[in-house]
């Protein structure tokens, strides 16, 4: 289950761009994880199912789900801006799986609500756009 989505974008990743696709991947999964891990400190939410009986509860959608959407997301239609991209990207997550998830039984809220996920959704995706998309890089001389 937690290797599917990285199946999938191993696949169908546009192959001349994995390195910088795989840098915002990788802050998605830096920033999710420690949000997630405040989130479940503070008591704002708390998951219901171990997926991996060694690691936190959130870690499967931290590394596999949120990444792979964002890294999807962004190569998808390159010619859309990032602000669309970040706000479909945030309602389809905040309106969308979160509430899904919750139905099926992963996690409870019993502090917070899915509208105040939408704006973290957002800027998480606008900051992996701007690391995918940056002209920052130099060559290693």
């Amino acid at each position: 289950m937690v290797l599917d989505p990285w199946i999938w974008w191993l696949i169908f990743r546009k192959k001349d761009s994995t390195q910088r696709l795989l840098l915002g991947g990788i802050w998605a999964m830096f920033i999710a994880t420690w949000l997630n891990y405040i989130g479940v400190t503070m008591g704002l939410w708390r998951y219901n199912v171990k997926t991996i009986p060694v690691i936190p509860d959130f870690l499967a959608w931290d590394f596999s789900l949120m990444p792979v959407y964002i890294m999807t997301i962004i190569q998808i239609k390159p010619n859309i801006g990032p602000i669309p991209k970040s706000l479909f990207f945030a309602t389809t997550t905040a309106f969308g799986a979160e509430p899904l998830f919750d139905w099926l039984g992963f996690f409870d809220y019993p502090n917070w609500h899915y509208i105040a996920s939408f704006p973290f959704y957002i800027v998480i995706f606008l900051i992996a756009h701007n690391l995918v998309y940056g002209k920052q890089f130099n060559e290693i001389s």
